[in-house]
Formats: structure tokens, sequence, C-alpha cells
């Protein structure tokens, strides 16, 4: 269930033995150990609280928000499950098993919003860029940008006409596909940095026609919703739910995936 989180604090106590927010590498293995036995026995309750203490010391992983949105819906507290499958998401997006969970804590929601549709080559682009987090996309920039300058030598090396023209368009492919991999990484740290898409943690809240609480009532969404943030004022954000309707709600009533 966290294979990947326990590899990544091994590899802390390898070479990171200093306290995280109070909380060392060995203690963040040990917690993430209990917290599996707890939730395999039943007690997730127990679970979370040893899933938390490691979230919260800065040890994260797309694993360890899985394993707390688990043990969130286990405990029926769906909006906090939502919640953390979708940061599961962002550092993850192509893990089958986040997404079927979080299409099933969404059933148990009151609102059901009907996404806009999209044009098929925006559905398509989306795709793509969600295929890997940002961590895999800049990976992936490194090894098309290694390949284009080993294409490149051997272009500028050769000699030989043939071995130019083979060695000339893989180095010009490998360069466009690095751009791209390039501008994903970018859009995906852009995101996990500026944080644009928030969950209603508030059992109804009405959104406001301005940033006003005498303003005009527009429409009333639930817990578990999620949102996209935009403008800001005080207190008050500027809110667009997936059927593109717009409003103005307190920023209190939201937690920011």
């Amino acid at each position: 269930m966290c294979k990947g989180l326990v590899f990544a604090l091994l590899l802390l106590v390898i070479v990171l033995p200093v306290p995280a927010n109070g909380l060392t590498p060995e203690e963040g293995l040990a917690r993430m150990q209990a917290g599996n036995d707890a939730y395999r026995e039943g007690f997730f309750s127990d679970a979370l609280e040893h899933y938390l203490a490691v979230y919260e010391a800065g040890f994260t992983s797309a694993t360890l928000c899985y394993n707390i949105g688990n043990a969130y819906f286990k405990l029926n507290r769906i909006p906090e499950s939502i919640l953390f499958y979708e940061r599961a998401l962002i550092l993850l997006p192509s893990d089958e098993d986040i997404q079927h969970n979080l299409e099933l804590a969404q059933t148990r929601i009151i609102d059901k919003i009907a996404s806009v549709p999209q044009l098929f080559f925006i559905r398509w682009w989306n795709q793509v860029r969600n295929a890997f987090g940002a961590d895999g996309w800049a990976n992936l920039s490194l090894i098309l940008l290694s390949s284009f300058f080993i294409f490149l030598l051997i272009y500028l090396l050769s000699r030989k006409p043939l071995i130019k023209r083979l060695a000339f368009w893989p180095a010009l492919i490998s360069l466009l596909l690095f751009a791209h991999a390039l501008a994903f990484a970018w859009q995906k740290s852009q995101v996990m940095q500026n944080r644009p898409y928030a969950i209603v943690f508030q059992p109804t809240v009405t959104a406001k026609s301005s940033p006003d609480a005498g303003s005009v009532d527009l429409f009333v969404i639930h817990e578990g919703t999620k949102v996209n943030i935009g403008d800001q004022i005080g207190d008050w954000v500027e809110i667009k739910i997936a059927s593109g309707k717009r409003g103005w709600m307190q920023e209190k009533a939201l937690e920011r995936i």
C-alpha cells in the first residue's frame, strides 16, 4: 500500500538523518509501518493519525496521500478523502487506483456537476499532460535533452552524409519533445505552487455575485465539491465550478488542494 514511500524514507534514513519538523526519517518509517498495520487491522483512526504525522513532518508522496484518503474514506470523512485523493493525483496523475477511489468518493457527495465539454484536441492535450507529474516530466525532459546532445554530436562528428541525415531527424525530434516535456513540467509545478484548486469543506456554501455577504446569491454548493480558485479580495475568493458557473465565497470554506 505504501512501498514507494517506504523506499523513499529508507533512502532518507541513509542520506539525510536529520529531523524534519520534529520527525526523523527513521521515525517516519516506523509511523508508516504502524499506520499500515493499523489500517489492515481495521483501526482506521489510528492509521490516519500515523499517516498524518508523517505527512505533516514533510514526507509526502502520492502513496502517502492515497493512504490518507483511504483512511478518511473509511471514517466517512468524504471531503477530506477527496482532498487527499486529489493531492495524490497531482503527484501521480495516471494512477488508476487513485482515480477509481476518487470517483468512488465523489459518488458520496451531494453535488453532481457536469463538466463543460472539451474540444477533442484539448481533451487529448490534457490527457498527455496528465500522463506524469512534475517530477516525471522533469526527468523525461532531461532524458530527451541528453538524447538531443548525443544525436547532435553524431551529426557534427560524422563525415558520412547518410549518418548525418540519420542523426539530424532524431536530434530535431528529441529537441521538440524536450520543449514539450519541459513545458508540461513547468505547468505541473505551477499547479503545485499556486494551488489553484480547492475542496469545499463547509456543509453548504452560497456563491455570491461579488465579494460581499450582502450581494446577490448565485448558486449553492456543498462539501466535497471541487472548485477552481481565481481572484482573491481580502477573505473572499472567486471560484469556478466544473459547469463553468462563477461566484464568490469566503476562503475559510475551502481547503486548497
